[in-house]
């Protein structure tokens, strides 16, 4: 593919970049605006930035051709990086040293970059991470670890 023809692919994805993703609980999450999304993952699959595989809702979404939201289930489970006993073994252990409150959770947070030169779409870049991490409060006071990445 010429670097025209990417270029082009990414300014169409970044035009239909409206839409949005919540949980809303349950274990699920809903897309809104799948149709736009539709439109954003075909023209980047198109010029190579997301592949089939590396996308879990790929078909569901490309095949979404009579709706405009999808709810899909959350994948984003502590036990998926986490073994039970370890996870109740930390809890245990904040709670027995004073802790009021003590929680594991997952964190992933998703942040794009643009850059536009003379209005056209010049570069683009993903940041995705991921991880679980420990909330303890105690009166007033919250601390706050993410010290197991994930990825």
């Amino acid at each position: 593919m010429r670097l025209i023809d990417i270029k082009q692919c990414i300014n169409i994805a970044f035009d239909n970049l409206d839409f949005k993703v919540s949980e809303i609980g349950g274990g699920n999450s809903k897309i809104y605006g799948v149709q736009k999304f539709r439109i954003v993952l075909l023209q980047l699959s198109k010029a190579g930035f997301v592949r089939r595989e590396d996308f879990k809702f790929y078909d569901d979404i490309v095949n979404a051709v009579n709706t405009d939201s999808l709810t899909y289930p959350s994948s984003n489970y502590i036990g998926d990086y986490m073994k039970k006993n370890e996870f109740e073994e930390y809890i245990n252990i904040a709670l027995s040293n004073g802790a009021d409150f003590a929680e594991i959770y997952y964190e992933e947070s998703i942040g794009n970059f643009y850059q536009l030169i003379d209005s056209k779409l010049d570069t683009i870049n993903t940041n995705i991470k991921k991880g679980i991490g420990i909330r303890i409060r105690k009166g007033e006071n919250i601390s706050r670890r993410r010290p197991w990445p994930t990825t």
